[in-house]
């Protein structure tokens, strides 16, 4: 036995102690009792149970950290027995902490490298674990501002700090080495530049911490000074052809930048050059003061300094010849010009004025002088920029012989009447004295001092000839005067000639005052006015005036046998009128009137009213105007005016109303039923102008002449709360928002009818913000009204697109506001695309509900080997592309001739989707390909390659020349397709690669041997029998060949497939539809044009004919492939035609230049001539570079 009991998992039996202990025990005894009929014995244990050592582990072992930066906790992995208690040595640095093992926190210091040993303790003993740690330094954030330093040569440079931001810099650079004069130290650049960089170097700043590398990058370019310099003088005065004109500028080169380039500004007159600042030569033309502008140019920018030139002309010499001038007036002079040496004149002068008739100009003196002038001197000044030069002439100026007449020659006088006043014309020299005869009858004078005929005939008198003589020193002249003196016409007279009527009142009767001859018939011009009588046979004018008329001239003529007179008489209509058509004037208290003024008045009129107008309203005396601001009520009453003048009286009446606008708004509160709304007065809908309807007003209870009383509105929609089915003004009926802070649904909001944001959120209710309170929140609707923490629910699902604080309702936000199946973080990572718009979804190209932007785009082709046959079809090898759709296509190096790749079109496009198609022409050796394919959205790419090769196909049956790469195609024994096996064609002597080569063999199937005879057989003893057949031959062939030659050229046309031919050979093909001639294809640069190599000969042709060349995919290939001809008829018509010996030799041509495709492209041509004969060829133009 034993006691007490034994642990947990231990056993005692017969004295033995075994097991396996399952629990801890600390330091304990055991007493056992070993029992017989003899007694007892005892014997103590002590039994103590440690807890299993500790196995400790981190993974990972090591961490590097950032100062300031959370760093990965570090948990440990501890098996087997349980862990009492931890420690750590040496001591974590600040700001990480240790507990239960765990190594965690954010650290403050920096730290090398340093290891850490971690102790996992329990009753078992102790495991430890080594963990080693690092504290960078941050990285800084660095940067320059500004980043672009723009610095003048010997310019000290403003300093430019760095601003640093993280860690502590612990060593800075500068890459590449800073320029002359410039300074780098711990980040601040400063100093002085010495030399010149007009290209920016872009320096790398480096700023280091133990964290890492920040760097940032400043541009610095280095200008020259702008040049100083000046002209010295600053005006310079030239005269033309003056020789070696120096004029140069000045500057420091001390103070002052170096000049790179000059230019000036205008250009320099002819003769003057300017180069590197300075102004030489000689000038050839003259210049008015003219200011230059300068400029000395270099990297630092533009200097420019201001000049001033002037370039006179050389002095002018001149004199004339004759310079003693004798004239005669009115006689034309010799021109006279002037002898001009020296300058060009520039201007000229003379004093004093020429004799009148001369003209000076430009020296030249000329014309007909028209005056006698004793002899004069005059000076003659030619003047130019460089001076004036005098010349003398003298002038004088002879009279000549009087020339006269009297213009009319016939003179018709009236007795009493006319007065007789005529001045001779005279074409010569002034007479000096005058003489008449006969002499002139009563009443009729001559002057002998001028000539002239004056006076009032007083005698009838028939027509008598007077002869007038005019004398002068130059000699006389006479001339002759018919003068007659006839009877006196009528004369008349109208007192008074001025007449104002009345309209439809003044009685007017005017008649003539008769003197001078008898009248005999009367006129009247124009007609007198409605009710006024002329009366033709006495002249009077009379009658009542029936329309008012403006002063109007009338124009009496009274005639007789001897001639007529006309006489003026005005006459005026007036009256008082007002335009009253539009029936009452109803004016508005308060407000100011249009004046009414009179249409008509009288003239000289002062106006008078009756009854008085209302006060505020006044009548212009002197004008009859009714104006001014009518300030009491007034019913429509009838108001007459009166014009009084001292010639009438008149009187007109006007009806006037006075009514009342409470608001001043120019409209009536009532307008009367007889008001004529083309007055333009409209009745007042709101008389106290409050914004509300007198009718508004009436349901709402407030006073319509009160413009302060106006209705209770509490959104400021003009609708009274009274009748406003939406009093808060958000969209919302009244009888929806029922107040019970619950949602139910549109017809039960749970939202308060007075208050537009029930949850104070800031967004409306409804779907409409109230105009008042100003602002008080955003038009809605507030998907959730009775919750201020939401507002949106884009998709209607009853879930917020987000929440803003704590739902008091117990809404949780929608992770898809849109519904679309992406959830918001989704479409934040896909483009972004528009999280609220359904229709707005990320780009999942693939269909795979992953979107492009995240997903790899992945393209290959099958297992990447292909091999293809010439000649083989229905080729097409289609991309598996995975993760997105591809865009652009691209292949390297181009795919073997007659095959295509999708890339070449648009890229979803059926051949746009990077399929190799087509029909390949030629073998190719195995290749790898490269392409690349891009997805423009995401700006993906990704490239893979595929081997490819072509095996051969001579006869294109199908089969392989040999065995191919890759084992797909059977071989074929007959290369050429001629019917013999390839071996047996070498064997034989036949060629495998040439259908028209086939082997020599013998009647039994083998090959052909040579066989020479043994011996010679016996000769023919006729000696004619070598003769004879022969000639027998020659003579048959003739008979029957010739008529064959002769009906093949009868009936040979154009050109046909068995007579043509090419060199070199055409490739294949025998030139029907089936199978025709196949061209070698050509390789021709971008925008270029080509032929074929083949030069095609057709014979057999009837001679001169013109063959037809067309292109079926004309439509595709436009008008790129032709034709040219080599031989034959060369006409310049454009055609082909056989020549003389019905041959012509041809070759196709393409013209690259039309529309180049500037990415390449092949064409394939299919030609026909004469529609018989048809031929393929392809042509391949290279990408633009």
């Amino acid at each position: 036995a034993i006691h007490p009991a034994i642990p947990a998992g231990l056993n005692f039996a017969n004295g033995v102690l075994s097991g396996t202990p399952t629990a801890n025990l600390s330091l304990s005894m055991f007493t056992i009792y070993a029992n017989t009929t003899g007694g007892s014995a005892s014997h103590t244990i002590n039994i103590t149970i440690l807890e299993p050592s500790v196995i400790l582990n981190y993974d990972p072992e090591n961490q590097t950290m950032t100062r300031g930066v959370a760093m990965v906790d570090m948990v440990p992995t501890t098996t087997n027995g349980s862990v009492e208690t931890w420690t750590i040595t040496p001591t974590l640095p600040a700001g990480l902490n240790f507990n239960n093992g765990v190594i965690s926190g954010t650290p403050t210091v920096n730290m090398s490298r340093q290891t850490f040993t971690v102790w996992a303790n329990n009753t078992g003993g102790a495991a430890f674990h080594t963990v080693n740690l690092t504290i960078n330094e941050p990285i800084v954030t660095l940067d320059y501002n500004p980043e672009n330093l723009t610095l003048t040569r010997m310019t000290p440079m403003t300093d430019l700090h760095p601003t640093v931001t993280g860690g502590n810099v612990s060593q800075w650079g500068i890459e590449p080495n800073i320029l002359p004069g410039l300074f780098f130290d711990n980040g601040l650049l400063y100093g002085t530049p010495s030399v010149n960089q007009t290209i920016p170097i872009m320096y790398t700043i480096y700023a280091n911490t133990s964290g890492g590398v920040a760097t940032h990058t400043v541009n610095i370019s280095v200008l020259e000074p702008l040049v100083d310099f000046a002209f010295n003088p600053e005006n310079q005065t030239f005269t033309r052809g003056e020789q070696n004109i120096v004029w140069e500028a000045v500057w420091s080169s001390t103070t002052s930048g170096m000049p790179q380039s000059w230019a000036i500004e205008p250009a320099l007159p002819a003769g003057l050059n300017f180069n590197n600042g300075s102004i030489t030569g000689s000038p050839t033309v003259n210049l008015t003061r003219t200011q230059y502008i300068v400029w000395a140019n270099n990297s630092g920018g533009s200097a420019w300094a201001s000049i001033n030139m002037t370039i006179n002309e050389p002095e002018p010499m001149i004199d004339y010849n004759p310079n003693e001038l004798v004239l005669t007036r009115n006689t034309t002079m010799a021109t006279l010009q002037p002898n001009v040496t020296g300058g060009v004149v520039a201007s000229w002068e003379i004093e004093p004025a020429p004799p009148v008739g001369l003209a000076f100009l430009d020296g030249v003196l000329s014309g007909t002088p028209g005056l006698i002038q004793n002899k004069t001197q005059y000076t003659v000044w030619a003047n130019n920029s460089g001076g004036s030069m005098m010349a003398y002439l003298n002038i004088t100026v002879l009279d000549i012989v009087p020339e006269i007449s009297y213009v009319p020659y016939n003179v018709t006088l009236t007795n009493d009447t006319s007065v007789l006043d005529m001045l001779p014309i005279n074409l010569g020299g002034p007479p000096l004295t005058w003489d008449i005869s006969p002499s002139l009858s009563a009443g009729l004078e001559f002057n002998q001092s001028t000539g002239q005929l004056t006076g009032t005939p007083t005698e009838v008198m028939a027509m008598r000839l007077y002869t007038v003589t005019a004398t002068n020193s130059g000699g006389s002249s006479t001339t002759q005067i018919n003068i007659t003196v006839l009877d006196q016409v009528p004369m008349i007279a109208y007192v008074p000639d001025e007449a104002v009527l009345l309209n439809d009142s003044s009685v007017l009767n005017l008649q003539p005052i008769l003197t001078g001859g008898q009248v005999t018939s009367w006129s009247i011009l124009p007609d007198p006015s409605p009710g006024l009588l002329f009366d033709v046979t006495n002249g009077t004018l009379s009658g009542v005036a029936t329309q008012v008329q403006n002063r109007t001239m009338y124009a009496i003529t009274a005639s007789n046998d001897v001639g007529s007179i006309t006489v003026f008489v005005n006459i005026t209509v007036e009256d008082l009128f007002y335009n009253m058509s539009l029936g009452p004037l109803y004016l508005l208290n308060n407000s100011e009137m249009v004046a009414l003024e009179p249409e008509l008045i009288i003239s000289g009129s002062t106006f008078e009213i009756e009854p008085d107008l209302p006060e505020g309203l006044f009548l212009g005396a002197d004008n009859g105007t009714i104006w001014g601001t009518p300030t009491e009520l007034m019913d429509l009453t009838n108001f007459t005016i009166y014009a009084n003048s001292s010639l009438f009286n008149d009187a007109f009446v006007v009806q006037i109303g006075v009514l009342e606008d409470t608001d001043l708004d120019g409209l009536p509160n009532e307008l009367p039923e007889d008001a004529d709304p083309r007055r333009g007065l409209i009745e007042d809908l709101d008389d106290d102008g409050d914004g509300f309807t007198d009718l508004i007003e009436g349901d709402c209870l407030s006073n319509p002449l009160d413009g302060s009383d106006v209705p209770a509105d509490l959104d400021g929609d003009f609708i009274c709360n009274a009748i406003d089915d939406d009093i808060d003004g958000d969209g919302l009926n009244n009888s929806v928002e029922t107040n019970t802070s619950t949602y139910v649904d549109a017809n039960n909001t749970g939202t308060d009818a007075w208050d537009a944001d029930t949850d104070g959120d800031g967004i409306c209710d409804g779907p409409i913000a109230p105009a008042l309170p100003v602002d008080y929140c955003e038009a809605g609707p507030d998907a959730f009204p009775n919750d201020a923490a939401a507002y949106l629910d884009t998709d209607g699902d009853g879930m917020p697109d987000e929440l803003f604080g704590e739902s008091t309702t117990g809404l949780i936000e929608d992770l898809d506001d849109d519904n679309d199946g992406w959830t918001d973080l989704q479409e934040a990572e896909c483009g972004p695309t528009d999280s609220k718009d359904a229709m707005d979804t990320p780009v999942d190209s693939d269909g795979d509900g992953i979107c492009d932007f995240n997903e790899v785009l992945s393209v290959i082709y099958g297992t990447g080997e292909f091999e293809f046959l010439q000649g083989q079809r229905n080729i097409s090898v289609l991309p598996i592309v995975t993760g997105m759709t591809v865009d652009i296509w691209t292949i390297s190096p181009s795919l073997p001739y007659g095959l295509f790749f999708g890339g070449q079109t648009l890229a979803r496009t059926s051949s746009g989707n990077g399929t190799i198609y087509g029909v390949p022409f030629a073998p190719s050796n195995l290749t790898m390909y490269t392409v690349t394919a891009q997805n423009t959205l995401t700006g993906k790419t990704m490239m893979t390659t595929f081997n490819l090769s072509i095996a051969e196909d001579y006869d294109l049956d199908g089969l392989a020349n040999n065995a191919t790469r890759l084992g797909i195609f059977e071989a074929d024994f007959d290369d050429d397709g001629d019917g013999f096996n390839d071996s047996f064609e070498l064997e034989c002597g036949g060629d495998p690669y040439n259908r028209s080569s086939v082997p020599k063999i013998e009647s039994d199937g083998t090959c052909y041997n040579y066989r020479a005879y043994e011996e010679a057989p016996e000769k023919d003893k006729n000696p004619f029998k070598p003769i004879c057949f022969p000639i027998i031959f020659l003579v048959l062939a003739f008979i029957l060949v010739v008529p064959m030659i002769l009906t093949r050229r009868q009936a040979r046309v154009g050109v046909r497939a068995e007579h043509v031919s090419g060199t070199p050979a055409i490739q294949s093909g025998s030139g029907t539809q089936s199978d025709p001639f196949v061209l070698k294809a050509v390789v021709i640069p971008y925008n270029s044009k080509g032929k074929t190599e083949e030069r095609i000969r057709c014979a057999e042709m009837s001679p001169g004919y013109e063959v037809n060349v067309r292109e079926i995919n004309v439509e595709i290939n436009k008008k790129r492939f032709g034709a040219v001809q080599f031989g034959g008829i060369q006409d310049g018509t454009g055609l082909l035609k056989s020549n003389s010996d019905g041959l012509l030799m041809i070759q196709f041509t393409f013209d690259g230049t039309l529309e180049p495709s500037q990415y390449g492209m092949v064409y394939k041509s299919e030609l026909i001539l004469d529609e018989k004969t048809y031929f393929v060829w392809h042509v391949e133009t290279k990408a633009k570079k």
